[in-house]
Protein backbone atom coordinates (compact mmCIF):
# COMPACT_ATOMS: atom_id res chain seq x y z
CA UNK A 1 0.00 0.00 0.00
CA UNK A 2 1.78 3.63 -1.01
CA UNK A 3 2.20 5.89 1.91
CA UNK A 4 -0.32 8.71 2.67
CA UNK A 5 1.78 11.14 1.12
CA UNK A 6 2.32 9.50 -2.36
CA UNK A 7 -1.70 8.27 -2.14
CA UNK A 8 -3.03 11.66 -2.09
CA UNK A 9 -0.26 12.46 -5.13
CA UNK A 10 -1.54 9.58 -7.16
CA UNK A 11 -4.11 10.10 -10.03
CA UNK A 12 -6.86 8.35 -7.81
CA UNK A 13 -5.71 9.76 -4.76
CA UNK A 14 -6.26 13.57 -6.30
CA UNK A 15 -9.34 12.57 -7.67
CA UNK A 16 -11.50 11.34 -4.82
CA UNK A 17 -9.96 14.35 -2.68
CA UNK A 18 -11.21 16.36 -5.16
CA UNK A 19 -14.71 14.15 -4.78
CA UNK A 20 -14.26 14.38 -1.30
CA UNK A 21 -14.21 18.64 -0.91
CA UNK A 22 -16.56 19.40 -3.41
CA UNK A 23 -19.31 17.52 -1.28
CA UNK A 24 -17.94 19.50 1.88
CA UNK A 25 -18.36 22.64 0.31
CA UNK A 26 -21.53 21.85 -0.72
CA UNK A 27 -22.98 20.19 1.82
CA UNK A 28 -21.32 22.13 4.58
CA UNK A 29 -24.16 25.25 4.86
CA UNK A 30 -26.51 22.56 5.28
CA UNK A 31 -25.22 20.53 7.98
CA UNK A 32 -28.52 19.07 10.48
CA UNK A 33 -28.87 20.47 13.78
CA UNK A 34 -29.24 18.16 16.45
CA UNK A 35 -30.85 18.31 19.34
CA UNK A 36 -30.23 19.59 22.12
CA UNK A 37 -26.40 20.52 20.74
CA UNK A 38 -25.95 22.37 17.72
CA UNK A 39 -23.38 21.52 15.35
CA UNK A 40 -21.00 23.78 12.85
CA UNK A 41 -18.91 22.51 10.12
CA UNK A 42 -17.73 25.53 8.69
CA UNK A 43 -17.07 27.37 11.64
CA UNK A 44 -15.49 24.43 13.27
CA UNK A 45 -12.17 26.38 13.76
CA UNK A 46 -13.85 29.44 14.65
CA UNK A 47 -14.56 29.86 18.45
CA UNK A 48 -16.96 32.19 20.07
CA UNK A 49 -18.09 33.16 23.46
CA UNK A 50 -21.18 32.82 25.26
CA UNK A 51 -23.11 35.02 27.83
CA UNK A 52 -21.34 35.81 31.18
CA UNK A 53 -22.56 33.99 34.18
CA UNK A 54 -25.19 35.65 35.94
CA UNK A 55 -26.85 34.46 39.69
CA UNK A 56 -30.34 32.68 38.92
CA UNK A 57 -32.15 31.20 41.57
CA UNK A 58 -32.76 27.02 42.02
CA UNK A 59 -36.54 27.39 40.85
CA UNK A 60 -37.29 27.36 37.34
CA UNK A 61 -39.90 28.64 35.71
CA UNK A 62 -43.15 26.22 34.29
CA UNK A 63 -42.44 25.28 30.97
CA UNK A 64 -43.46 27.29 27.86
CA UNK A 65 -46.75 27.54 26.48
CA UNK A 66 -47.77 28.62 22.38
CA UNK A 67 -48.97 31.50 22.57
CA UNK A 68 -49.39 32.47 18.69
CA UNK A 69 -49.98 36.21 17.41
CA UNK A 70 -52.99 37.68 18.10
CA UNK A 71 -52.97 41.47 18.43
CA UNK A 72 -51.50 44.28 16.91
CA UNK A 73 -48.85 46.14 19.22
CA UNK A 74 -45.66 46.73 17.07
CA UNK A 75 -43.54 47.77 20.04
CA UNK A 76 -40.32 46.38 21.11
CA UNK A 77 -41.07 44.35 24.23
CA UNK A 78 -38.70 44.64 27.31
CA UNK A 79 -37.50 41.01 26.87
CA UNK A 80 -36.94 41.47 23.35
CA UNK A 81 -34.97 44.79 23.80
CA UNK A 82 -32.83 42.68 26.54
CA UNK A 83 -32.59 39.73 24.46
CA UNK A 84 -31.14 41.84 21.42
CA UNK A 85 -28.18 43.73 24.02
CA UNK A 86 -27.08 40.43 25.97
CA UNK A 87 -26.32 39.13 21.84
CA UNK A 88 -24.59 42.55 21.15
CA UNK A 89 -22.50 42.57 24.58
CA UNK A 90 -21.36 38.84 23.81
CA UNK A 91 -21.35 38.83 20.24
CA UNK A 92 -20.50 42.57 18.67
CA UNK A 93 -23.14 45.05 17.04
CA UNK A 94 -24.70 42.51 14.48
CA UNK A 95 -28.12 43.92 13.05
CA UNK A 96 -30.99 43.12 15.03
CA UNK A 97 -35.08 43.27 13.47
CA UNK A 98 -37.62 43.39 16.15
CA UNK A 99 -40.87 44.93 14.69
CA UNK A 100 -42.72 44.77 11.25
CA UNK A 101 -46.04 46.54 10.43
CA UNK A 102 -49.32 44.74 11.11
CA UNK A 103 -50.55 44.41 8.26
CA UNK A 104 -47.19 42.47 7.08
CA UNK A 105 -46.99 39.30 8.69
CA UNK A 106 -49.78 37.47 10.59
CA UNK A 107 -47.79 34.59 12.10
CA UNK A 108 -44.14 35.74 13.65
CA UNK A 109 -44.96 37.31 16.54
CA UNK A 110 -42.69 40.39 15.35
CA UNK A 111 -45.73 42.24 14.96
CA UNK A 112 -46.52 42.13 18.73
CA UNK A 113 -43.13 42.99 19.52
CA UNK A 114 -41.71 39.56 21.26
CA UNK A 115 -39.82 38.46 18.10
CA UNK A 116 -36.54 39.07 17.92
CA UNK A 117 -34.25 38.65 13.99
CA UNK A 118 -30.23 38.34 14.76
CA UNK A 119 -28.80 38.98 11.67
CA UNK A 120 -25.63 35.82 11.35
CA UNK A 121 -25.32 34.06 8.08
CA UNK A 122 -25.20 30.11 8.31
CA UNK A 123 -22.46 31.13 5.08
CA UNK A 124 -20.02 33.02 7.18
CA UNK A 125 -18.02 31.02 8.98
CA UNK A 126 -17.44 33.47 12.16
CA UNK A 127 -21.11 34.11 12.20
CA UNK A 128 -22.16 30.43 12.02
CA UNK A 129 -20.02 30.01 15.00
CA UNK A 130 -21.77 33.02 17.07
CA UNK A 131 -25.32 31.04 16.35
CA UNK A 132 -24.02 27.67 17.55
CA UNK A 133 -21.93 28.66 20.34
CA UNK A 134 -25.11 30.64 21.55
CA UNK A 135 -27.76 28.08 20.49
CA UNK A 136 -25.61 25.54 22.34
CA UNK A 137 -25.34 27.58 25.35
CA UNK A 138 -29.17 28.36 25.46
CA UNK A 139 -30.14 24.42 24.63
CA UNK A 140 -27.80 23.08 26.99
CA UNK A 141 -29.88 21.14 29.70
CA UNK A 142 -29.93 22.69 33.20
CA UNK A 143 -27.66 21.57 36.25
CA UNK A 144 -31.18 19.68 37.59
CA UNK A 145 -31.49 18.12 33.76
CA UNK A 146 -34.40 20.52 33.27
CA UNK A 147 -33.74 20.65 29.10
CA UNK A 148 -32.78 23.84 27.39
CA UNK A 149 -33.00 25.62 30.87
CA UNK A 150 -31.70 28.70 29.86
CA UNK A 151 -34.18 28.90 26.94
CA UNK A 152 -37.15 28.01 29.82
CA UNK A 153 -35.91 30.87 31.73
CA UNK A 154 -35.55 33.10 28.94
CA UNK A 155 -38.96 32.72 27.92
CA UNK A 156 -38.03 31.33 24.39
CA UNK A 157 -40.86 29.73 22.92
CA UNK A 158 -39.40 29.01 19.75
CA UNK A 159 -36.39 29.33 17.20
CA UNK A 160 -36.00 29.45 13.88
CA UNK A 161 -32.14 28.56 11.89
CA UNK A 162 -30.96 26.64 9.80
CA UNK A 163 -34.11 25.07 7.95
CA UNK A 164 -35.33 23.90 10.89
CA UNK A 165 -37.22 25.01 13.81
CA UNK A 166 -37.08 24.71 17.64
CA UNK A 167 -40.14 24.16 20.11
CA UNK A 168 -40.18 24.74 23.57
CA UNK A 169 -43.86 23.97 24.11
CA UNK A 170 -45.03 20.42 24.52
CA UNK A 171 -41.31 18.99 24.73
CA UNK A 172 -41.08 18.90 20.70
CA UNK A 173 -37.64 20.02 20.12
CA UNK A 174 -36.14 20.81 16.50
CA UNK A 175 -37.75 19.70 13.51
CA UNK A 176 -37.79 20.31 9.83
CA UNK A 177 -38.63 24.40 8.87
CA UNK A 178 -41.00 24.67 5.93
CA UNK A 179 -39.48 22.00 3.84
CA UNK A 180 -35.97 23.88 3.92
CA UNK A 181 -34.73 20.45 3.75
CA UNK A 182 -35.73 19.51 0.01
CA UNK A 183 -33.42 20.37 -2.53
CA UNK A 184 -35.03 22.94 -4.02
CA UNK A 185 -34.90 25.24 -1.15
CA UNK A 186 -30.71 24.99 -0.89
CA UNK A 187 -30.75 28.01 -2.76
CA UNK A 188 -29.52 31.32 -1.74
CA UNK A 189 -33.02 32.90 -2.95
CA UNK A 190 -34.15 30.80 0.13
CA UNK A 191 -31.84 32.34 2.82
CA UNK A 192 -34.13 34.39 4.38
CA UNK A 193 -37.22 31.73 4.12
CA UNK A 194 -35.23 29.11 5.26
CA UNK A 195 -33.56 31.15 8.43
CA UNK A 196 -30.07 30.35 7.15
CA UNK A 197 -29.19 34.28 7.28
CA UNK A 198 -30.27 34.83 10.57
CA UNK A 199 -31.73 33.29 13.81
CA UNK A 200 -35.13 34.12 14.43
CA UNK A 201 -36.33 33.96 18.47
CA UNK A 202 -40.23 33.76 19.41
CA UNK A 203 -40.33 34.98 23.20
CA UNK A 204 -43.90 34.14 25.09
CA UNK A 205 -45.48 36.62 27.08
CA UNK A 206 -43.35 35.70 29.79
CA UNK A 207 -40.38 36.45 27.96
CA UNK A 208 -41.49 39.49 26.40
CA UNK A 209 -42.67 40.76 29.76
CA UNK A 210 -38.78 40.31 31.02
CA UNK A 211 -40.94 38.32 33.79
CA UNK A 212 -38.26 35.03 33.90
CA UNK A 213 -35.69 34.26 36.28
CA UNK A 214 -32.87 34.94 33.63
CA UNK A 215 -34.81 38.60 33.27
CA UNK A 216 -35.74 39.60 37.06
CA UNK A 217 -33.78 36.70 38.66
CA UNK A 218 -37.43 35.54 39.81
CA UNK A 219 -38.99 31.97 38.28
CA UNK A 220 -42.40 32.47 37.05
CA UNK A 221 -43.89 29.02 38.74
CA UNK A 222 -47.24 30.21 38.88
CA UNK A 223 -49.40 27.59 36.47
CA UNK A 224 -51.84 28.38 33.90
CA UNK A 225 -55.57 27.85 35.69
CA UNK A 226 -57.81 24.85 35.03
CA UNK A 227 -60.42 24.71 31.96
CA UNK A 228 -63.64 25.46 33.80
CA UNK A 229 -66.62 22.94 33.47
CA UNK A 230 -69.27 25.50 34.54
CA UNK A 231 -72.15 25.51 31.37
CA UNK A 232 -75.79 26.71 31.23
CA UNK A 233 -77.71 29.66 31.94
CA UNK A 234 -79.58 30.76 34.88
CA UNK A 235 -83.50 31.04 34.73
CA UNK A 236 -84.18 34.50 34.46
CA UNK A 237 -86.03 36.52 37.29
CA UNK A 238 -88.45 39.51 37.30
CA UNK A 239 -87.15 42.55 35.04
CA UNK A 240 -88.31 44.97 38.33
CA UNK A 241 -85.54 45.30 40.30
CA UNK A 242 -83.85 47.55 42.77
CA UNK A 243 -79.86 48.33 43.27
CA UNK A 244 -77.96 47.99 46.38
CA UNK A 245 -74.41 49.54 46.65
CA UNK A 246 -72.50 47.28 49.52
CA UNK A 247 -70.83 49.22 52.59
CA UNK A 248 -67.38 48.48 51.13
CA UNK A 249 -65.64 46.28 48.26
CA UNK A 250 -65.56 42.20 49.43
CA UNK A 251 -63.19 40.14 47.71
CA UNK A 252 -64.83 37.80 46.20
CA UNK A 253 -62.38 35.71 43.73
CA UNK A 254 -58.52 36.13 42.85
CA UNK A 255 -56.48 33.50 41.62
CA UNK A 256 -53.35 35.02 43.06
CA UNK A 257 -54.37 33.59 46.36
CA UNK A 258 -56.69 30.83 45.67
CA UNK A 259 -59.67 32.87 46.96
CA UNK A 260 -62.83 31.25 45.67
CA UNK A 261 -60.76 29.09 43.09
CA UNK A 262 -60.61 26.12 45.39
CA UNK A 263 -57.32 27.26 46.83
CA UNK A 264 -55.79 27.09 43.34
CA UNK A 265 -53.32 29.72 42.70
CA UNK A 266 -52.98 29.89 38.85
CA UNK A 267 -53.05 32.20 36.19
CA UNK A 268 -55.82 32.73 33.73
CA UNK A 269 -54.61 32.44 29.66
CA UNK A 270 -55.24 33.46 26.13
CA UNK A 271 -57.33 30.60 24.32
CA UNK A 272 -54.64 28.21 22.43
CA UNK A 273 -56.98 28.01 19.21
CA UNK A 274 -59.89 28.97 17.28
CA UNK A 275 -62.79 27.89 19.32
CA UNK A 276 -61.10 27.31 22.38
CA UNK A 277 -62.71 28.70 25.74
CA UNK A 278 -60.35 29.66 28.00
CA UNK A 279 -61.67 31.08 31.20
CA UNK A 280 -62.35 31.68 34.82
CA UNK A 281 -65.50 31.65 36.21
CA UNK A 282 -65.93 33.79 39.43
CA UNK A 283 -69.35 33.11 41.93
CA UNK A 284 -70.55 36.21 43.23
CA UNK A 285 -74.32 35.66 44.40
CA UNK A 286 -74.18 34.42 47.90
CA UNK A 287 -70.47 35.95 48.16
CA UNK A 288 -69.39 38.82 49.74
CA UNK A 289 -72.59 40.26 50.67
CA UNK A 290 -74.31 39.66 47.29
CA UNK A 291 -77.73 37.73 48.21
CA UNK A 292 -78.23 34.13 45.69
CA UNK A 293 -81.23 36.08 44.47
CA UNK A 294 -79.30 38.46 42.89
CA UNK A 295 -79.84 39.02 39.08
CA UNK A 296 -77.10 41.12 38.37
CA UNK A 297 -73.61 42.41 40.13
CA UNK A 298 -71.81 45.12 40.15
CA UNK A 299 -67.85 44.05 40.40
CA UNK A 300 -64.54 45.46 40.38
CA UNK A 301 -62.44 42.98 37.61
CA UNK A 302 -58.60 43.78 38.52
CA UNK A 303 -55.99 41.98 35.96
CA UNK A 304 -52.92 41.72 38.64
CA UNK A 305 -49.39 41.34 36.79
CA UNK A 306 -50.73 41.10 33.02
CA UNK A 307 -47.42 39.72 30.84
CA UNK A 308 -49.13 41.60 27.96
CA UNK A 309 -51.42 44.35 26.53
CA UNK A 310 -54.28 42.76 26.75
CA UNK A 311 -58.21 42.74 26.83
CA UNK A 312 -60.32 41.44 29.32
CA UNK A 313 -63.94 40.50 28.61
CA UNK A 314 -66.46 39.87 31.62
CA UNK A 315 -69.64 38.21 31.07
CA UNK A 316 -72.26 36.21 33.06
CA UNK A 317 -71.30 32.18 32.92
CA UNK A 318 -73.16 30.45 30.04
CA UNK A 319 -74.49 33.79 28.57
CA UNK A 320 -72.95 35.21 25.63
CA UNK A 321 -69.64 36.49 25.34
CA UNK A 322 -69.30 40.39 24.58
CA UNK A 323 -67.82 41.31 21.80
CA UNK A 324 -66.29 44.35 23.35
CA UNK A 325 -63.83 44.26 26.57
CA UNK A 326 -64.85 45.66 29.83
CA UNK A 327 -60.93 46.09 30.79
CA UNK A 328 -57.59 46.95 28.08
CA UNK A 329 -54.19 46.53 30.06
CA UNK A 330 -50.83 47.64 30.22
CA UNK A 331 -48.06 45.48 30.14
CA UNK A 332 -46.63 44.75 33.50
CA UNK A 333 -49.45 46.85 35.35
CA UNK A 334 -52.31 46.33 37.34
CA UNK A 335 -55.55 47.61 35.53
CA UNK A 336 -59.07 47.48 36.99
CA UNK A 337 -62.61 48.05 35.72
CA UNK A 338 -66.12 48.64 37.45
CA UNK A 339 -68.59 46.43 35.48
CA UNK A 340 -72.03 45.79 35.75
CA UNK A 341 -72.99 42.33 34.68
CA UNK A 342 -75.73 40.08 34.37
CA UNK A 343 -75.19 36.82 36.27
CA UNK A 344 -75.04 33.27 35.19
CA UNK A 345 -75.72 30.05 35.79
CA UNK A 346 -75.03 29.71 39.55
CA UNK A 347 -74.48 33.33 40.02
CA UNK A 348 -71.45 33.31 38.39
CA UNK A 349 -69.38 35.43 35.87
CA UNK A 350 -66.33 34.45 33.38
CA UNK A 351 -63.21 36.21 32.77
CA UNK A 352 -61.31 35.58 29.87
CA UNK A 353 -58.16 37.33 28.32
CA UNK A 354 -57.76 37.59 24.05
CA UNK A 355 -53.97 37.35 24.72
CA UNK A 356 -50.90 36.52 27.40
CA UNK A 357 -51.67 35.87 30.97
CA UNK A 358 -52.76 37.57 33.98
CA UNK A 359 -53.94 36.87 37.66
CA UNK A 360 -57.51 38.03 37.77
CA UNK A 361 -58.91 39.64 41.31
CA UNK A 362 -62.91 40.20 41.81
CA UNK A 363 -64.35 42.34 44.25
CA UNK A 364 -68.13 42.94 44.58
CA UNK A 365 -69.18 45.97 45.09
CA UNK A 366 -72.76 46.03 44.84
CA UNK A 367 -76.05 44.50 43.30
CA UNK A 368 -79.65 44.66 41.78
CA UNK A 369 -81.83 41.53 43.12
CA UNK A 370 -86.00 41.83 42.41
CA UNK A 371 -88.10 44.67 43.76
Amino acid sequence: MPSPQKWRTSRRGRRLSAVIATCVAVLAPFAVVASPSVTATAAATTVASVPRDRVLPLAIDVAQQYQGQSICSPTPKPGVTKLSALLKETYGPDTMYSTRACKDDPTSEHTEGRALDWMVSLRVPAQQAKAVAFLNWLLAPGPDGTKAAMARRMGVMYIGWNNQIWRGYNNVGWGELKGCFSKSKKSTSYDTFCHRDHVHFSLTWDGAAAVTSYWDGTAQVTPPCAKPSTTGKKPTLPAVRRAVTLPAETKVFDTTTGTGNKKRICRLQEPRWSGDTQRVDAKIAAKGGVPANAVKALVRVTAVSPNAPMSLFVWGTGRTRPAKPQLVTVQNQDSSALVWVRLGKKGSISVATNTGDTGVRVDAVGYEVPA
